[in-house]
């Protein structure tokens, strides 16, 4: 194993490494990276954005719905951070804040279509079926394929046969 040095105020090498350090199963070790640069830089959405994905893979959604809150803050016009928002929230179970947050990830993005599978599936967990069903067909009828990935997946993630399409 090699280790790093990094300068505590060298924001974009502590951010690049914690992100690294995310996706390559080390989530504890990337999540104490991204602090060290948000603590650095408070006002770095990147940073809290790593804050966000660490605390997301460690299964902390509540947690990760702060950090993102605070990249929307930041930068308000990204309709990925609004959709990253939505998806720790839906993760915490609160399906009004994270319709709301895949609302405002629509607005700024009206194609990003995760964001409206997203919204469809808190509409449906909230009970309201009638519309969830109404998003998905119109879903279904303006990008099947990217409907047909999202239960693939959904399917995959619980251990469950895929048909082919």
């Amino acid at each position: 194993m090699r280790l790093l040095r990094v300068a505590p105020g060298d924001v974009d090498a502590l951010i690049n490494l914690a992100v690294i350090e995310v996706r390559t199963g080390s989530a504890e070790r990337g999540l104490v990276l991204a602090r060290q640069a948000a603590e650095a830089a408070p006002g770095n959405a990147a940073a809290w954005n790593a804050c966000g994905e660490a605390l997301l893979d460690l299964a902390r959604p509540a947690e990760a719905a702060q950090a993102w809150a605070r990249v929307c803050a930041l930068a308000p016009g990204s309709a990925r951070h609004w959709f990253n928002l939505a998806e720790a929230q839906l993760a915490a179970d609160d399906y009004a804040a994270a319709r709301e947050a895949y609302d405002l990830a629509l607005r700024r993005d009206p194609a990003f279509n995760a964001a409206r599978v997203g919204r469809a599936m808190t509409l449906a967990m909230d009970g309201r079926h009638a519309a969830a069903d109404e998003e998905f067909q119109r879903l279904e009828a303006d990008d099947p394929a990217t409907l047909r990935s999202y239960f693939a997946n959904m399917a995959r993630a619980a251990g469950q046969a895929v048909p082919p399409c």
